[in-house]
């Protein structure tokens, strides 16, 4: 689970077991040219791949009809997004869990802003709101 930071005049942080960090070029829409720092989500490798996987696919089992799937039906197919919004001053914990749930539901993609970053903490004022990401993919998946 790899999240982007932009760093425009410092060097990347060191890499530590904690957090690992990758600088990779990048141009900006005006053309100019900036690096780009790749950073690890702190914790996400706590829990393997594999075993997230697993976790994430029982909770989706719960929470699915046992038989026919009678919303997944009446919604179809239709390739729609889904935006995530943070509406409350907090610190932005669960991408490594958000993609999973995405990645066992199949054909769904996910497009991360820059700010969101796992571990950042947010101060949302005058009721505003932020925009984290946008889910691309089948209605009834």
């Amino acid at each position: 689970w790899c999240h982007n930071r932009l760093n425009k005049t410092s060097p990347p942080p060191p890499a530590t077991s904690a957090i690992d960090s990758i600088m990779t070029n990048d141009t900006t829409e005006n053309g100019s040219k900036r690096q780009k720092v790749i950073i690890h989500a702190p914790h996400s490798s706590l829990i393997p791949p594999p075993q997230l996987r697993s976790l994430v696919s029982g909770w989706l089992q719960d929470d699915i009809p046992s038989h026919f799937d009678v919303g997944g039906h009446v919604v179809g197919p239709t390739i729609q997004k889904a935006e995530l919004w943070m509406k409350s001053s907090g610190v932005l914990a669960g991408i490594p869990f958000f993609e999973a749930v995405f990645a066992v539901c199949g054909e769904c993609s996910i497009q991360w802003e820059d700010d969101a970053i796992e571990g950042k903490l947010f101060n949302i004022n005058d009721n505003k709101k932020i925009k984290l990401a946008t889910v691309t993919g089948p209605v009834s998946h």
